[in-house]
């Protein structure tokens, strides 16, 4: 994932559970930025495992159709992200 983002490219990422959609997507989030900051830049760790570089979204059955179809667009809009 990290050579994903750092090509600036987005990802989809699929799992067998709604459950494990929630889990790693609370995960990503929750933890700090594992990227290097650049030259003149601050450290961001609200943005999650990627920082601002990378969004993180979260894509399953038991989300509403109208909160899907603007998470889908966000991610389509987006040049780097990721959708669990």
């Amino acid at each position: 994932l990290v050579q994903r983002v750092k090509k600036k490219e987005r990802v989809v990422v699929f799992m067998s559970t709604c459950d494990g959609v929630d889990y790693h997507e609370a995960l990503f989030t929750a933890m700090d930025c594992i990227l290097p900051a650049k030259n003149d830049e601050t450290q961001d760790n609200h943005g999650g495992i990627f920082g601002n570089a990378c969004p993180i979204y979260k894509l399953h059955g038991s989300v509403p159709h109208t909160e899907r179809q603007g998470i889908l667009t966000k991610f389509n809009k987006d040049n780097t992200a990721l959708l669990i």
